[in-house]
């Protein structure tokens, strides 16, 4: 004799459900990844675009572009951190040592794309290697409350 139930059970090969919400998936901030791309492209055009002093539209766009794209890279880079590191719980364990390794190939990659900007005799001032640097930094201390760091 054969039961049969009434909750169907899932396809070995059946795709993931899509939520048809429109919004990201959880733990993606759309907010901070817009951020990131203008801060990036300001960081772009302050180091390849046109002079500010040419005047005009461009002029202006080029004059917002250099300092405010690299004050809020500095912003959203020390954001990242805290998002890896785990906000007001710091991430123990193999969570932590991930978190860990995340932080120091981020660092790696700023070392290294600011020594080629560095080298590569742009007029601005490239402050991406110092950003590998604090991201090393902020290792050993990133475990620690506001009361020590405020210290």
């Amino acid at each position: 004799m054969t039961q049969y139930s009434d909750v169907a059970t899932p396809a070995v090969d059946a795709p993931a459900p899509v939520r048809d919400s429109g919004k990201a998936p959880a733990g993606r901030l759309i907010g901070l990844d817009l951020a990131r791309g203008l801060a990036v492209f300001g960081m772009y055009a302050a180091h390849v675009g046109p002079d500010p002093d040419q005047g005009g539209v461009t002029g202006f766009l080029m004059e917002l572009a250099h300092g405010r794209s690299s004050a809020l890279f500095a912003f959203l880079a020390g954001f990242a951190v805290v998002l890896i590191t785990g906000r007001r719980a710091p991430k123990a364990g193999r969570a932590g040592r991930q978190a860990v390794a995340k932080v120091v190939i981020r660092a790696v990659i700023l070392l290294a794309v600011g020594t080629a900007l560095t080298m590569s005799g742009t007029p601005v001032d490239v402050i991406l290697a110092f950003y590998g640097l604090y991201f090393l930094l902020v290792l050993p201390l990133y475990r620690l409350s506001a009361g020590p760091l405020a210290a």
